[in-house]
């Protein structure tokens, strides 16, 4: 069949997710405050009752306490989406957790603290999920705060002679470090990919839409520019009409060319009467297989060289079919594909299917067929199976249907034996169209 061819969401710079993954990221944030709860908790039992080190337990239990109470103020909190992911509010409760973490270390041996290695998991958190200049202030806070502890600390009274026990603290620091790595910091990664990439596709949505745009406006102009040359073309065929002594065929022509110039002001007072015109604006109540029966029919009215014969349709689903608003971007979508499948060939088969939800419409011609290195790129602007095409009107048949949440796939015999000519099947889901909806 030849073819005649075919918001940019940003986040706001106090916002470091979008909306849809606020809930995902506070739960990791909730996940990872309350693992080093339960560390500090679990460390504190073993040190003081398993290992009956000496320990200042009122100071360390007040410290668990106050980050027990700064991680309930951060949880309601991040029950607010207004200010739950503000990057200096996530900033400042992992300066709050890091405080608390550097006075445990502090009241638990300082730098000789086996533990003390876990002052790098706020400085990991920050630099999956703020800006830099966060990262840095984090950075030089653990920083800081090992420093310190190397030279004031409460020392831990045990014997010095006891490596092994210092080996175990460290062999539990390492692994409750891997176990956060894996199941936030890995997940907080995997969250903000998904983000960039909602980010790129809103971008070439955004892109698309905006030279959808671009051509709506381009046809807007072009149907005012050529109004005035078509009128005076046609003044003229009328006044040579009128002349004596014209021959019979040479009247004929004249007639033929008045109803091509006829049909080309019909087309041009459409696309501006349509121009910048919302979708359904104009559209009624019309069951699905009445729309697909009188869509076809004024293709047909169109082109009355088509005859009985050169088209065949067959619909197959409930009578009547699903109320929906009739979508003149749809009409125009399936008239354009009608006729891509008139030039290339004089036979033509529609056949459609329905149910509640989806509509599976096919129009299949009898011609030559498409190469596949050209079939590849149908659907990118400027790629046409015509000499003289554009290449737009598959590009705006795909747009519309797409837009409309369905897809386009185009077959032909050259891929597939088993189909004559070339085939173009739209899968549409009824939703956005059925009068329920609006």
């Amino acid at each position: 069949m030849t073819q005649a061819s075919a918001d940019t969401s940003t986040s706001h710079p106090e916002n470091p997710t979008p909306s849809g993954g606020l809930e995902q990221i506070q739960r990791l944030l909730n996940l990872y405050r309350w693992s080093f709860i339960a560390l500090e908790i679990i460390m504190l039992f073993l040190a003081s009752q398993v290992f009956s080190l000496s320990l200042p337990i009122i100071p360390l239990t007040g410290l668990i306490v106050l980050h027990t109470l700064i991680s309930l103020v951060a949880f309601v909190i991040g029950r607010s989406h207004r200010y739950s992911t503000h990057h200096r509010v996530v900033w400042l409760f992992l300066i709050l957790d890091t405080l608390v973490l550097s006075g445990f270390l502090y009241l638990t041996g300082g730098s000789t603290n086996p533990l003390v290695s876990l002052l790098l998991l706020p400085l990991v958190m920050v630099a999956s999920l703020l800006p830099i200049r966060f990262v840095y202030s984090m950075a030089l806070l653990t920083t800081l705060s090992y420093t310190l502890l190397i030279f004031s600390y409460h020392p831990l009274e045990h014997p010095a002679t006891d490596f092994r026990l210092h080996v175990i603290g460290m062999w539990i620091g390492f692994l409750f470090s891997v176990t956060l790595v894996v199941l936030l910091v890995a997940r907080l990664a995997h969250q903000l990919r998904q983000h960039e990439k909602a980010l790129n596709q809103a971008r070439e949505q955004a892109l698309h839409d905006e030279y959808l745009v671009s051509l709506g406006t381009l046809a807007a102009g072009a149907a005012h520019e050529l109004g005035t040359p078509l009128s005076s073309i046609s003044v003229i065929v009328n006044e040579l009409q009128t002349e004596p002594g014209d021959a019979d065929h040479v009247r004929s022509s004249l007639q033929l060319i008045e109803q091509q110039l006829q049909r080309c002001k019909r087309i041009i007072s459409n696309i501006s009467e349509k121009s910048g015109q919302r979708r359904f604006e104009s559209g009624h109540a019309q069951p699905l297989n009445e729309y697909l029966h009188r869509t076809v029919q004024q293709w047909r009215a169109s082109h009355p060289d088509i005859t009985d014969k050169q088209i065949t349709t067959q619909w197959d689903g409930p009578v009547p079919g699903p109320l929906i608003f009739t979508d003149q971007n749809l009409t125009q979508s399936i008239t354009n594909l009608l006729t891509n499948a008139s030039e290339a060939s004089n036979k033509i088969d529609v056949m459609a299917n329905w149910d509640p939800e989806t509509l599976h419409l096919i129009i299949q011609d009898h011609g030559e067929g498409i190469h596949t290195p050209l079939l590849e790129k149908l659907g990118t602007p400027f790629v046409s199976t015509k000499p003289d095409g554009q290449g737009l009107g598959f590009f705006l048949v795909k747009s519309v249907i797409e837009r409309l949440g369905g897809m386009i796939e185009v077959i032909s015999h050259r891929q597939d034996k088993n189909i004559h000519g070339t085939r173009v099947t739209l899968k549409l889901p009824l939703q956005k169209l059925l009068c329920h909806a609006h």
